[in-house]
């Protein structure tokens, strides 16, 4: 391992001789040395020096129980606390902090570190005592200590032969190509191991997985030949080579020399040979999965619950497949399943514990990382996405997370386990003390203690082997079981890619149907445009139609204008006459047609009569009266029209009328099916639909706009359809629905005005006499008559003709 030469910070030799200088501390001396006399006049022993190591540690911790419970201890520890400070305060404040140092806590801890690996070092069968460091991480300096004392290989065992130099022809053998390009697959999919992605920690990492599975070589100064090469390694070997490489080779910038990769590959060896036998052994590991669930019941009533409605439904129940769902990351110890510190610290637990035979660290662990994930996973329903997301969950579990949890749950469990290993390798269990004096423990011979320890070595020696034969048999089990896995992945993978086939030639299918629906509605598409442009051409006939009536009529009314001109003309040249008296005439009446006809009879034989008399007055009278019921009538005859000609414009203009209304229906069945969309319709269509939707509405409104002002300007002139007969629609009378392209069908009128959804044309509800309907009488949520299903309608008016039925 090589010397740790121990440089003591000048804060710290400054602190030790403040406190040492005070009287306290002589006293504390004094009181220490005095517990400890008592202490050897408790076990009969003259000198200190006459105990063994283990008595004197005993003999220590006793005495020191005493002394702590004293008011000197309670009184230089004061004086401690405020020297250090002190210290420390005038050192940052001179600029003296380390460049990894940022506070005093943060120097504090680091020396401390230094100085316990330093004491290790020096007394490594003091190991013992950092099972004070259970749920706590351990500072760099002292977990590198600490892991490599951990992991030094035993003598002759195979970590042993891999550190011993090989022979010059084979110290430079190139690292296969397969092994690289596995690791650099392993370390890039991983995103827990981006801080080992570098080229130097990448081949490092597979020289030494190279060397693993390369055959060992024969022990030192034997003639033996090079035994069989190991076993491919699995993933879970290659990623337990990733914490190791991060604690003793964090930051490497340089290519690793051959004897740090065989120390590496020996740490690794070692490992495999120590780590919990929950990952070697079948019923082992099924204690193990029992124990967890232990953990987790005791921790999280509601987890517990969780994990029994996701997992315990499955084949096998909860246990066999939580145990499922935990072993590759309990394979791994947790390597490439958590964050490189957090793997780190659950190392940490594993290998402080080594030297007590009963900690149970790892369901402990696992139980902690289950409750660190279990927010994340409250939104899972199936059993399936809840393994994905629990590895995906465990990445993102920092060590301050974890800790907190243990420390709530399952530290003080694990500090019992460890506190009675102790006590039981201390020899505790005698009730020895300072205040008890019977039962004093017999002290043994050197040489029974040597004994001893030769036959603890021999039986740990044996124990280390049986565990490499049952790792060897559980290796190979586990193989069997991977290839297993490995044929029904390929079996599946093959059973995936024929069903992805399939979907991929339904989507082609799929897709030719689509792109022939496609063309078939731009062919519609392509139709309804015609038609529109038809209707919109027939639409511009009308108006055309519509404009030369209107011009007919402004001739007509000019004529009318010019007559009533050349009337008043007329009126006032009769006026001028100065000497005829009209005063008879004026107080009369206009003539009828049938009165003027007699009238013109009568002056007739009266003229006859006054002429012969000679009467040059009554003369002048008669014509002017003849003379103005002429006119009267002439202007009659222009304005109204006469006879034939007054019908057959009434009819022309009826028939142009009547043709418009109809067109104008067709158009709108043509374009909007019959009948308008509901709001809520509209709403739930497409934005395309509701944008053509809004087009065609507006082409309708400006279309009744039209039929609005032509109404209007004929209702202007009173001469339009008179004399014609008008159907008057009545609620009750018998009808003929004609409507084009269908048979024509009699009903009975039962509504009569304008509905809800058309607030501008009439339309009449019909009862058919058969059901050839579409309703009862309710439209668009509103009822307006009742009559029996599919025998009622609504229609506009100009489809409807009255019949010679009676109601």
């Amino acid at each position: 391992l090589g010397s740790f030469e121990m440089e003591l910070p000048p804060w710290l030799p400054a602190t030790k001789n403040s406190v040492v200088e005070t009287e306290q501390w002589q006293g504390l001396t004094r009181e220490l040395f005095a517990a400890v006399q008592a202490q050897l006049q408790q076990s009969n022993t003259l000198f200190f020096t006459d105990l063994s190591d283990r008595e004197k540690a005993v003999c220590l911790a006793k005495a020191t129980a005493v002394v702590k419970k004293g008011a000197e201890y309670k009184h230089i520890a004061r004086i401690v606390s405020s020297a250090l400070d002190r210290q420390l305060n005038s050192h940052v404040a001179l600029g003296g902090t380390a460049a990894g140092a940022g506070s005093k806590t943060e120097l504090l801890m680091e020396e401390a570190a230094r100085g316990v690996a330093a004491l290790l070092q020096r007394w490594p069968d003091q190991l013992r005592s950092l099972h004070l460091c259970v749920n706590r991480a351990l500072p760099a300096p002292l977990r590198l200590v600490i892991w490599r004392k951990m992991l030094q290989p035993l003598p002759d065992s195979a970590g042993a032969l891999l550190l011993q130099e090989p022979p010059p022809r084979k110290a430079q053998q190139p690292v296969p190509a397969g092994v690289l390009v596995r690791v650099e697959a392993l370390l890039a999919h991983n995103g827990t191991l981006a801080a080992l992605r570098s080229a130097e920690v990448v081949r490092l990492v597979a020289e030494a997985a190279a060397l693993l599975s390369a055959p060992l070589p024969p022990p030192a100064g034997s003639s033996g030949t090079p035994s069989k090469p190991g076993a491919t390694l699995s993933d879970a070997q290659v990623l337990q080579l990733c914490p190791l490489v991060y604690v003793h080779h964090r930051g490497l910038a340089r290519a690793a020399t051959p004897a740090e990769v065989r120390r590496l590959a020996a740490y690794a060896v070692t490992l495999q040979h120590s780590r919990p036998r929950a990952t070697a052994d079948a019923d082992h590991y099924a204690q193990f999965v029992g124990q967890v669930l232990q953990y987790v019941q005791h921790a999280s009533a509601a987890l517990a619950a969780r994990l029994q409605s996701l997992l315990g439904g499955l084949d096998g129940g909860l246990k066999k497949n939580l145990g499922r769902v935990l072993f590759p990351a309990v394979e791994r110890l947790y390597a490439g399943c958590l964050p490189l510190p957090t793997v780190t610290f659950v190392w940490d637990q594993m290998l402080v514990g080594l030297t007590a035979p009963h900690f149970e660290w790892l369901p402990a662990v696992s139980a902690s990382v289950l409750l660190a994930v279990q927010d994340a996973l409250t939104a899972v329903s199936s059993a399936t996405a809840w393994e994905q997301l629990l590895y995906v969950a465990m990445q993102q579990v920092p060590v301050r997370q974890l800790q907190k949890i243990m420390e709530a749950h399952f530290a003080a469990a694990l500090r019992d386990q460890l506190q009675g290993s102790i006590d039981a390798d201390t020899g505790s269990s005698v009730q020895w003390s300072h205040w008890m004096t019977s039962d004093i423990p017999p002290r043994e011979p050197v040489q029974q203690r040597v004994k001893e320890l030769e036959t603890e070595e021999e039986e740990r020696h044996r124990q280390a082997m049986e565990r490499m034969r049952e790792d060897a048999e559980l290796r190979k089990r586990l193989e069997d079981q991977r290839l297993a896995r490995e044929r029904q992945q390929r079996e599946h993978i093959l059973k995936e890619k024929d069903e992805a086939e399939q979907r991929l030639r339904a989507e082609q299918e799929g897709t030719v149907a689509a792109r022939q629906r496609e063309q078939q509605l731009a062919a519609e598409l392509a139709h309804e445009k015609a038609m529109r442009e038809e209707a919109e051409k027939m639409l511009q006939d009308e108006q055309a139609q519509l404009q030369q009536l209107v011009q007919r009529r402004q001739q007509l009314e000019q004529q009318r204008q010019e007559v009533l001109r050349r009337y008043e003309t007329e009126r006032r040249k009769i006026e001028d006459i100065q000497d005829l008296d009209l005063k008879d005439f004026r107080g009369t009446e206009r003539p009828s047609a049938k009165a003027n006809l007699e009238e013109t009879s009568s002056l007739r034989q009266t003229q006859k009569s006054t002429f012969a008399a000679g009467d040059e007055k009554a003369k002048a009278a008669a014509l002017t009266r003849s003379l103005v019921s002429q006119v009267l009538r002439t202007v009659e005859s222009i304005a109204r029209g006469e006879g034939d000609t007054r019908d057959s414009i009434n009819r022309e203009v009826k028939s142009v009328w009547q043709q418009y209304q109809r067109d104008l229906a067709i158009a709108e069945q043509q374009v909007f099916l019959h009948s308008a969309p509901t709001l809520e319709e509209v709403k739930s269509w497409p934005k395309e639909k509701q944008l053509e939707m809004r087009t065609q509405l507006l082409k309708k409104i400006s279309i009744i706009r039209r039929e609005r002002d032509i109404s209007r300007a004929f209702s202007r002139d009173q001469t339009f359809l008179a004399g014609d007969t008008i159907e008057e629609f009545q609620v009750g009378q018998r009808c003929v629905v004609e409507v084009p392209d269908r048979p024509p069908r009699q009903g009975t009128i039962r509504y009569f005005g304008k509905p809800h959804w058309d607030s501008l044309t009439d339309w009449l509800g019909v009862e058919y006499d058969e059901p050839v309907g579409k309703n009862d009488g309710m439209a668009k949520g509103k009822r307006y008559f009742t009559c029996p299903p599919d025998h009622g309608a609504f229609v506009r008016t100009q489809f409807v003709r009255v019949s010679d039925e009676g109601p």
